[in-house]
């Protein structure tokens, strides 16, 4: 029976079997628990009741009841109805049984077609035979059975308690056996997947060789039963999971096979990656299943074959269960679950060795393809070849078409980003010359109307000095005619005077005529400076009104250029200093010079 529920749903450890996954879905649909797959404390009771002794139901509660939530999750029925099982066999509870898979438990709640009793007392070993529990009324391992095995495996020389499968096969071959057989056996024994077997394993092997010689008809079971496995070594404690059941039922794999062997005509034992692909995808667009050529990519990378581009009839059956997974709506695993890898892979990851009867068991069956072959089976196989090939060569060239499509989407794509980013570039550039060339032109408007203001300044200032000149020639005129009108009139009143009289007028008169010098000269500082004050706010008035046209960054940057306090030597502009010097320049009397120099210090 297939696995009913979603992978995502699988707990990784431990791992149910097929018939354990079936029990626990029955038990589910009769309680209805819905979609959160939860059963309530009281009903889990009425479900138990009855199977066992109410002090070991209480202990698997407790174990199966982890943090104590008071229901049980899907993962938590499965470990109960286990430990159920393994008690119902007699085996004492333990937490490590809780890995170990074993037949489902029987349950008088429920109406099932296979009755086992229970006696609290004396707990019984029988069980009623099924494929999956272990040989139909085998008898029981006795312990010269046991004996004997340990005997022949010490013969093989074991290395750190484990006899390796290219040593022993041999003896599994003397048993006459078909290859077939002991290749299914060995995958039984070996649930470690290391490719060799300790003494519990090679006990049970060859208790199942006895009894396959002696009862042809004997189904294998998939899993070993608990009962077996302890009475192989009861002083040892079973390993912690002997699950290594594959999910491929056997009426999946016959299927698999048989298309195999359809789409490997030459038995070479492997189909390569192209084919698969195309195999995938036509059963993908058979189904309807949306993106069939993406299912088919992430089945192939799913499996990750040992061999790149080849995979091998175990893997093609892994392959196409996925896809029918896929396609009744389970959500796509990741990575490959560990119940849907193949026995052989699995030994090969694990650094084990393969089953040694595979090469056995490809060899008979390529001789018995190639002994059913006929002239028409030949021609058949001739034709399917053709037909292989001409399907490869197809798909490959589509997938070149495909492929060649998306680098061409993928270069326009590219090529469009780039003609995007130049465009993107230029308009920027473009935007970097206009905001330049205003600047520009706002400089050289400015640089315009700073050399108005300063030839306005000049020709003020020339004005100014040449007013300042007339002046000075009016009061030297002046000054003259008033010491001629005196000279005269002294002359014309005073008597003839000596020598000495008139050398003292004269000291008298050139010291009346440097105190007039003097005063006038202090007159026009005091004009000079109340000029050169007032044209210094005028010209800041002027340089405020020029910054004004300016953007709001130059008129900022004015005020903190141009501010201006009280005196030149608190902070004034270029401009200002300039007009200061010319001022220099035309007051030459050192006094100024000297007034000027410590005002401006």
């Amino acid at each position: 029976m297939s696995d009913t529920h979603t992978p995502a749903m699988i707990p990784q450890v431990p791992m149910f079997s097929p018939d354990e996954q079936a029990f626990i879905d029955k038990i589910l649909k009769s309680v209805d628990a819905g979609d959160e797959q939860i059963i309530e404390g009281n009903v889990a009771k009425k479900i138990f009741r009855a199977s066992l002794p109410p002090e070991t139901l209480a202990q698997i509660w407790h174990l199966a009841d982890k943090g104590d939530k008071g229901f049980l999750t899907r993962l938590d029925l499965g470990l109960a109805l286990r430990l159920i099982s393994h008690a119902q066999f007699g085996v004492q509870v333990q937490p490590r049984f809780m890995h170990i898979p074993v037949p489902p438990p029987t349950l008088p709640y429920f109406e099932l077609s296979r009755k086992r009793s229970y006696t609290s007392k004396a707990p019984s070993r029988a069980r009623s035979a099924s494929p999956s529990a272990g040989p139909s009324n085998s008898p029981e391992i006795t312990r010269e059975e046991c004996a004997e095995s340990a005997r022949l495996f010490l013969d093989h020389n074991p290395i750190n308690g484990r006899v390796k499968g290219s040593r022993i096969r041999e003896l599994f071959l003397h048993s006459g056996l078909p290859a077939e057989v002991l290749y299914e056996l060995w995958d039984l024994v070996d649930f470690e997947c290391l490719g060799s077997l300790d003494l519990t394993q090679f006990i049970l092997a060859m208790h199942f060789i006895r009894e396959k010689t002696l009862r042809p008809t004997l189904t294998l079971p998939r899993t070993i039963p608990p009962t077996l496995y302890h009475l192989a070594l009861p002083s040892r404690p079973m390993p912690r999971s002997i699950d290594r059941a594959w999910i491929i039922s056997p009426q999946d794999r016959l299927l698999a096979d048989e298309q195999f062997d359809y789409w490997d005509p030459v038995c070479r034992g492997y189909l390569q990656r192209d084919l698969v692909l195309i195999i995938l995808i036509g059963y993908a667009r058979q189904l309807d299943m949306p993106e069939p050529e993406a299912i088919a990519v992430q089945i192939w990378s799913m499996l990750d074959p040992e061999i790149p581009d080849q995979l091998d009839r175990d893997g093609y059956a892994v392959a196409l269960k996925v896809l029918d997974d896929t396609a009744v709506g389970k959500p796509f695993p990741p990575s490959l679950p560990r119940s849907y890898t193949p026995p052989n892979w699995r030994r090969e990851r694990h650094g084990g060795s393969k089953n040694p009867f595979t090469s056995m068991v490809d060899r008979e069956r390529k001789l018995r393809r190639m002994s059913d072959l006929d002239a028409d089976s030949i021609r058949a196989r001739n034709q399917r070849l053709l037909d292989i090939e001409r399907a490869i060569r197809e798909f490959r060239k589509e997938q070149e078409a495909q492929e060649l499509m998306r680098h061409k989407l993928a270069r326009e794509a590219r090529e469009a980003r780039e003609l995007a980013a130049r465009e993107a570039e230029e308009k920027r550039q473009e935007e970097r010359l206009a905001k330049e060339k205003r600047r520009e032109e706002l400089e050289t408007a400015r640089k315009a109307r700073e050399q108005a203001a300063r030839r306005e300044r000049e020709e003020v200032l020339r004005r100014e000095r040449e007013a300042q000149r007339a002046r000075q020639d009016k009061e030297r005129a002046r000054a003259e005619r008033a010491r001629r009108e005196r000279d005269a009139r002294r002359r014309d009143s005073a008597p003839a005077e000596d020598d000495a009289t008139r050398k003292s007028r004269q000291e008298q008169d050139e010291r009346e005529e440097r105190e007039a010098e003097a005063q006038q000269k202090a007159r026009e500082e005091r004009r000079a400076w109340a000029n050169l004050e007032q044209n210094r706010w005028k010209d800041y008035y002027k340089i405020l009104g020029v910054a004004r046209d300016a953007d709001e960054a130059t008129i900022k940057k004015a005020h903190r250029r141009e501010s201006l306090k009280h005196h030149p030597d608190k902070g004034g502009s270029e401009d200002t200093f300039l007009l200061i010097q010319e001022a220099r320049e035309i007051l030459c009397s050192d006094t100024l010079r000297q007034r000027y120099d410590s005002l401006r210090a």
